[in-house]
């Protein structure tokens, strides 16, 4: 290459760094959980976490206290054993874009209250004795 009298060529290294994204977990609202936090009525019932993340590592699930409830490692099904309070750590994954991410979801599984249903009975004083059916749920 030719240059001019006055001009020198000269060159210099350079590096570029590009930093991964961070990426956002998000649980949407499951109808039983609120705002990531919430309590729920022990009936034994699953129901699904369905995390959302804004980038795109592998979600997994994993339960604080099994014996409270029990979480999919890679479906969020929740299955609630007993009363109590645990935090279910919700994970996606570092990629080679992506930072990995965690999320906590704490919930309060609740005893069910029961409901217990009878018909009305008018009895008179002294009447003969009766058998009073209710019905619990």
């Amino acid at each position: 290459m030719r240059l001019a009298r006055n001009y020198r060529l000269a060159v210099e290294e350079v590096t570029l760094t590009v930093n991964k994204k961070k990426q956002t977990l998000t649980v949407p609202d499951a109808g039983i959980i609120k705002s990531n936090a919430g309590s729920i009525e022990f009936d034994g019932a699953a129901f699904k976490l369905n995390a959302k993340t804004s980038g795109n590592g592998k979600i997994t699930y994993k339960s604080s206290d099994t014996a409270i409830a029990t979480v999919g490692s890679s479906t969020g099904l929740v299955t609630p054993k007993k009363a109590g309070k645990v935090e279910i750590t919700v994970t996606a994954a570092e990629t080679s874009d992506y930072k990995k991410s965690s999320l906590k979801v704490t919930i309060t599984v609740t005893k069910k209250k029961q409901v217990i249903t009878s018909k009305n009975v008018t009895k008179n004083y002294g009447a003969k004795a009766f058998t009073l059916s209710c019905t619990v749920f």
